[in-house]
Formats: C-alpha cells, sequence, structure tokens
C-alpha cells in the first residue's frame, strides 16, 4: 500500500478546507485605497475660512507688519466680499504665502477650480483699502486694453492708461501694498496688454521704459496676480516666456476636500430652506393655487437633505469625483479634469448619478481630445460603487489567470484549480474551531486598535490590553489548540500592532516635546510654525488619520494663541 492511499484520507480532510479558503480568499476583489480616505474626508471637520477670523488676523498682520488687536475682523471682512468661499483655512494660507512670496503669479485651475474666486479673496486681503485694480480680458480686446491701461497718444502727447496711473499712486504710498488682478489672461496675448517696451521690461529688471517724459519704473510694494484656465483650456498657450515673466505658475487642481465642505454647507442650507417651506406650507390655505406648488418645492428639499444625511451616498458621489478626475488626468492629462465648483456639486442625489458620468465625459469631449471619452471608461469605477469600493477583476487568482492565460498556460490552471476544489470539500470542517480561536483574537485585535486611533484608549491601557490578549493566547497555545503555525501568524500580527502603539507613544512624545521647545518663550514664531507644521507632515503616514489631524489642530490653536504678533 502507498503512502497516499494509507493516508488519502487525512490529506483530503487537510486540503480540502485548505483549498476552499484559499480559493474564496483567491477570489476576493481588492478594494480601492481612496475608497477609505473618501470615508476619512467625509468624517473630517476642517478649519473653514468663516470660522478663522483669529488665524486670518494673524496671516494679515504677518503680511502687511501690522498689528490689529484680538477680536479684530477686518481680514475676515476683507475676504467676505461679496461672500466668504466654501474654502479651507489652510488652502487659502498655502496660496496666498506662495503668491505673496513670489509677488507676480500665474494662478492656473481648471472649469470649476474657484481659481477666479480664491485670487479676487487674496488680493482684498493683501491689498490696502481702495489698492487693488482689476483687468477683465477678452479675446481680440488687446489693443484696446493697452490703450487703457498702458496709454496712447493724444495730439504726440503720452497720456498714462490705468495701470501706469496705479504704479504711480504705488510709489505715492510706498509704505502700503498694491495688487493688480488681471483675470483670464490666457484670452488676450499678454505681449499685447503691455506692449514690446514693458513686456521686455517684465524680463529685464534694467531696461530701461520711456513714455514721453516719463521713465516708467515698476513698483516694488506692487503685486501682480494673473488668472487663467489650465493647460488644454487656454485661449493662448502659455510658455517659458510668461511664467518667467509673471513668477512663474500657480496650479489650482479639483480637491474633494472641497467638494466635502461644498455639500456640508448645502445641507445647512437646504435645512434652512426646508424650515421655511414647511412654516409656509402649515399656514397656506389649501385650496391656494400656490399649495401644490410649495408641496412640490418641500418634496424636492426633502429628498436633497436626504441624499445629503446618507453618507453611503456622499462616500459614492465624492469618490466618483475624485476618481473620475484621476483617470482623466491619467489618460488626457491633468487640464482635462473637472474642478469642485462646476456642475458636479449639484449631483449628490442617487438619481442624478448618471447626470454626474455625463456631466464629465461631455465636459472633456467639449475640450476636444484626440480620443474620444467613452461611458465605458468610467465602467470600472461604477463598478467599485457598487460594491462598497472594490476593484473589478483585481483578485489575485483572477490577475494570475488573465497572466497565465497570456503566456498560454490558461488549460493547466483550470485542471489544478478543479483538483483544488474537489479536495477542499471533504474537510472544511477540521480548520474552522482552530480558525474561530484565530477570529476571535484578531477581532479583539482589530478592535482595541479602532478604539486607540479614535483616542478612545490611552497608550497605557491600550499595552495592558494587548498584554491581556497575549496571555489568552499564550493559553491556547499551552493547550494544543492552535498549531505552531498560527501561532506564529498571530504573535506576528500582535507585534506588528503593539509597535504601532509604540510608535505612536514615541512621536506623541516628540511632537509634545516640540510644542513644549518652541513655546518657551510664550511665542509661537511662523518659522516654528511651518517646523511644527513640516514635521507634522514628515510623520503623516506613521500614525492614523485622527492623531493626524488633532495635531494639527492643536498646531493651529497654539498659532492663534501664541502667533507672534508683528509691529
Amino acid at each position: 500500500m502507498t503512502f497516499f492511499e494509507r493516508y488519502k484520507t487525512l490529506l483530503l480532510i487537510v486540503l480540502i478546507p485548505l483549498s476552499i479558503w484559499l480559493l474564496l480568499k483567491g477570489f476576493r476583489n481588492e478594494k480601492d485605497p481612496l475608497w477609505a480616505e473618501t470615508t476619512d474626508l467625509l468624517q473630517r471637520e476642517p478649519l473653514s475660512l468663516d470660522k478663522a477670523a483669529d488665524s486670518l488676523r494673524l496671516l494679515y498682520n504677518s503680511f502687511h507688519a501690522k498689528k490689529l488687536p484680538e477680536g479684530h475682523n477686518l481680514p475676515l471682512q476683507r475676504i467676505s466680499t461679496p461672500y466668504v468661499p466654501t474654502m479651507t483655512y489652510d488652502k487659502f494660507r498655502y496660496y496666498f504665502n506662495k503668491v505673496s512670496e513670489q509677488k507676480y503669479a500665474i494662478v492656473a485651475g481648471v472649469t470649476g477650480s474657484g481659481n477666479s474666486t480664491l485670487v479676487d479673496r487674496m488680493a482684498n486681503l493683501m491689498a490696502d483699502s481702495g489698492n487693488k485694480i482689476q483687468i477683465l480680458c477678452a479675446p481680440q480686446f488687446d489693443l484696446e486694453l493697452n490703450k487703457r491701461y498702458i496709454g496712447r497718444l493724444e495730439n504726440n502727447v503720452f497720456q498714462k492708461g490705468e495701470l501706469l496711473k496705479f504704479w504711480d499712486n504705488c510709489r505715492a504710498r510706498p509704505s502700503e501694498k498694491f495688487v493688480c488682478v488681471i483675470d483670464n489672461f490666457d484670452k488676450i496675448n499678454p505681449e499685447s496688454l503691455f506692449g514690446p517696451e514693458l513686456w521686455q521690461r517684465l524680463d529685464d529688471p534694467k531696461f530701461v521704459v520711456t513714455f514721453g517724459k516719463d521713465t516708467i519704473k515698476i513698483p516694488d510694494n506692487f503685486y501682480l496676480l494673473c488668472i487663467t484656465h489650465a493647460g488644454v483650456g487656454q485661449k493662448i498657450e502659455m510658455n517659458n516666456e510668461h511664467f518667467k515673466r509673471f513668477g512663474g505658475q500657480v496650479i489650482l487642481p479639483p480637491t474633494a476636500e472641497e467638494l466635502v465642505l461644498g455639500l456640508k454647507v448645502k445641507k445647512k442650507d437646504v435645512e434652512k430652506d426646508l424650515q421655511k417651506k414647511k412654516t409656509a406650507y402649515e399656514t397656506l390655505d389649501k385650496t391656494s393655487p400656490q399649495y401644490a406648488d410649495l408641496k412640490n418645492e418641500r418634496a424636492k428639499l426633502e429628498g436633497q437633505l436626504a441624499a445629503l444625511n446618507d453618507t453611503t451616498n456622499l462616500q459614492k458621489v465624492v469618490y466618483f469625483f475624485d476618481k473620475a478626475n484621476a483617470i482623466i488626468s491619467e489618460k488626457y492629462g491633468s487640464s482635462y479634469q473637472l474642478g469642485q465648483w462646476s456642475d458636479a456639486r449639484k449631483q449628490f442625489q442617487a438619481k442624478d448619478f448618471e447626470t454626474l458620468q455625463a456631466l464629465f465625459l461631455s465636459h472633456v469631449n467639449s475640450l476636444k481630445p484626440l480620443t474620444e471619452m467613452r461611458q465605458s471608461d468610467f465602467d470600472g469605477l461604477t463598478y467599485a460603487t457598487q460594491n462598497d469600493g472594490a476593484i473589478a477583476s483585481s483578485s489575485p487568482i483572477l490577475k494570475a489567470i488573465n497572466t497565465l492565460a497570456d503566456l498560454g498556460f490558461a488549460s493547466e490552471l483550470g485542471v489544478a484549480g478543479s483538483f483544488a476544489l474537489i479536495s477542499g470539500v471533504v474537510g472544511w470542517w477540521y480548520f474552522r474551531r482552530r480558525h474561530r480561536f484565530i477570529k476571535e483574537f484578531t477581532k479583539k485585535i482589530y478592535d482595541l486598535m479602532d478604539d486607540f486611533a479614535a483616542r478612545r484608549r490611552g497608550y497605557d491601557q491600550i499595552v495592558s490590553d494587548l498584554s491581556v490578549i497575549k496571555r489568552d493566547f499564550d493559553n491556547l497555545v499551552l493547550e494544543q489548540k492552535v498549531n505552531y503555525n498560527e501561532a506564529a501568524f498571530f504573535y506576528g500580527f500582535l507585534e506588528d500592532k503593539t509597535k504601532l502603539v509604540q510608535l505612536a507613544r514615541e512621536v506623541n512624545e516628540v511632537f509634545l516635546k516640540l510644542m513644549d521647545v518652541f513655546l518657551e518663550d510664550g511665542v509661537l514664531s511662523a518659522s516654528e510654525n511651518d517646523k511644527l507644521n513640516q514635521f507634522l507632515e514628515s510623520i503623516r503616514y506613521k500614525i492614523s488619520t485622527p492623531q493626524y489631524y488633532e495635531y494639527k489642530n492643536q498646531i493651529e490653536k497654539a498659532y492663534q494663541q501664541f502667533g507672534e504678533k508683528t509691529t
């Protein structure tokens, strides 16, 4: 009797459950990491501009070298005209610091990215009262704009245009800041707007420009912000000749975080409107001609509010927005993307999902790419939204089958798979008990780590709880209820989680020490604030998302309270 004949029953008992487990695991599709990131994004509560009065005041003081007293809302008032943008303070501060350091900048954004609003509000904060000029460009208006803003000859006498007069004001008040905003900068030829002499001067600071009897100089307290579409959306293609004259290009990409912020604001607006409709609905005579219209409006608002309260629905919308832009960027380029302030923000109900897809398709195709975008380009994305973020055909077995099929081994794989399936059925029960032990203990650890990530348990408590779990599992090993391989897997898993807790403790100690050192003098300078943020970004992927935002909020609050006061 051969070895196989003698032990075939035992072999089948062992191989069958193992094969089934491997097949189930092997055919399970992987999840897109962006799906989980979208969940985190919906749970965040970033500091929005409307709630950042103190932070804006510190930013204003730093730029203008002034000292507005605490509680002074001038900076918030500046950016609130005509309304406060739905934007995070972190984003505003990042671009404000970037363009203010460069002095000249071309801010390029895709359709719906909000670059005009962002630049307008930054200019409001940068310019002293009344020290802002705006130039609106339109195709074929190059010559008219040159005459209006640079100047023209009248009876052989040069008459200064509005921009040159603006520069005179800059020189007359050197302690103040002056800002010029040129919107739709790509719709004209910039050289035609400024004229050949100033165009040369922008490239060469030593070049002398003389108009009539006046030598034209660009003041040091003058800032220039130009707004353009990104890449393919530009009417006049921008190149290095433009960028080197205007401080370089600042790209403003679409942002899902701002889309989420906008949806939260939309929810509040819908709640207010619905309350008004309910009040009117209850007091209106049912025989009134307006009663039916009001009833329909109320039902519409209730449908919108239900969608905005449905986290699963919002996750699909935000995930689709972010992922669709990623697909478009990869296939066509980043300038073909669609921004969060386009009509995409209005398609947040489940019934609008097809409209949302069509919106992205029509936008890309309206820019006339070499290859037309089709509905099928979003098939994988649609599958993910319908299957909890799973990536279609991403399971290890399907990947292996596709690879082997390409190499001509598909039939051999089929035979091996059939044998594994048949052998796996007989002995499934053998592993059930041991599998239950492993599952229960790993779940306990996952639950503890979830509590730790959410800051419901401290470092000492989590270490103590992990030690209890290890002790209980040691007893299972001693009683031989789990074998060596299973124990080795579990101990490795437990060790990894313990190291994560230890790392988090060490990071926390370093962070608190840095805060203590920087606040020894009772002041948190701008450079110290930057160092804290740089440290936080360097450890971002070593700590949990809640911990990251907790530290970020601590830095922000510390800077609001102890930020250096400029005079």
